[in-house]
């Protein structure tokens, strides 16, 4: 699980510039159990007093318009062997695998 890897955790929060968003899985989550090092960083933000928690759907409603935003426009996959070019699925697109994940943002 790429999500319980620090070195991405580190990279991911490391680029913030103004602000930090951090959309994480709720308790109802399949295998939130297993997402130790997820679950540190939740434990590190609540402990600093300067947050505010919502649910993903309102942010999307906020920033879009629309509370399903995100699922509408993503696609997800494993990473491929190769570069693949072809039309995209979706507006953003995420590949994962043990070690990265990369998010493509199409215009």
């Amino acid at each position: 699980m790429f999500l319980n890897k620090q070195n991405i955790l580190n990279v991911a929060i490391s680029r913030a510039r103004d602000y930090l968003f951090i959309i994480m899985p709720d308790a109802e989550t399949e295998g939130i159990q297993n997402l130790r090092k997820v679950a540190q960083v939740e434990k590190l933000v609540k402990s600093s007093g300067s947050f505010g928690e919502y649910v993903s759907h309102a942010i999307e409603k906020v920033i879009w318009g629309k509370e399903n935003y995100l699922e509408e426009n993503t696609f997800s996959t494993g990473h491929q062997m190769v570069n693949v070019y072809r039309k995209p699925e979706r507006y953003y697109e995420v590949r994962s695998d043990d070690s990265a994940i990369d998010v493509q943002i199409h215009e």
